[in-house]
């Protein structure tokens, strides 16, 4: 996807790599041994920050992207940490027939369902999710909480800075879609550089994703507004993370 190509040089500062993989492990280390993860898949894994965090907690993991530009940062990422991981270029339609094992968890985390273009290719993904679990493996699906964005209509997403960049995110509300903007702000001595990157984004709503693991073989779903645990509230929520067990 031509948008992460541009902003993979500077993905890293952005999301708080270094300082994420730290703070999560604790949080990941009790959903593995919550739901006895031995093997995990990490679909549209990025520049591989969970993909690592679950190896490094002694799970399997193998992660899925289906940018190449991301995927080269992520083997450099695992290879700065020591770890020679598996890392797969497919779009997350495309993971039947294409990885021959199945897992005890897949993972879909940082937002990623929404670049999905409608429910059809939304529910060929859950499919595939279905497909590369055990029988009684868990899906963990992360994304905006969408409810209250669309109720909202805040444009402004956050702002944050990282050595010489800032990087400013925010909303256009189309019908029917919300297209995502990227503005960053590079200052170095007295020169400033700017660059502005856009994708388009599907806002899926709990119940939307709610159905389509029901009609996909998996029970058990609940929702969450993190990967703690806590109380996913629609309205106020920030996010929305949806856990599932195949049936």
């Amino acid at each position: 996807m031509k948008f992460y190509e541009n902003i993979v040089g500077f993905y890293d500062d952005m999301t708080r790599f270094s300082y994420r993989i730290e703070k999560e492990k604790p949080v990941f280390q009790n959903l593995v041994k919550k739901h006895n993860i031995k093997t995990a898949l990490d679909v549209a894994c990025g520049t591989g920050l969970h993909t690592i965090l679950l190896n490094e907690l002694g799970v399997s993991a193998t992660g899925v992207d289906n940018s190449p530009e991301m995927l080269n940062r992520a083997e450099t990422n695992a290879r700065k940490r020591g770890l020679d991981l598996t890392f797969i270029n497919l779009a997350m339609q495309e993971l039947d027939g294409n990885i021959n094992e199945k897992f005890d968890a897949v993972f879909c985390l940082g937002n990623s369902l929404p670049h999905l273009r409608d429910t059809v290719a939304l529910n060929d993904a859950v499919s595939q999710f279905s497909g590369m679990l055990h029988k009684g493996g868990t899906v963990f699906l992360q994304i905006l909480n969408y409810d209250k964005i669309l109720a909202t209509q805040n444009r402004i997403v956050n702002i944050n800075y990282s050595n010489n960049y800032e990087f400013i995110r925010f909303y256009d509300f189309l019908d029917h879609k919300i297209r995502f903007n990227l503005l960053v702000i590079k200052k170095e001595n007295d020169k400033v550089e700017h660059s502005l990157n856009s994708t388009e984004l599907v806002p899926y709503l709990r119940d939307d994703i709610t159905r389509i693991l029901q009609n996909n073989n998996f029970n058990n779903i609940q929702t969450f507004a993190d990967l703690r645990g806590n109380p996913f509230r629609q309205h106020t929520s920030d996010n929305l993370v949806i856990t599932a067990i195949k049936s």
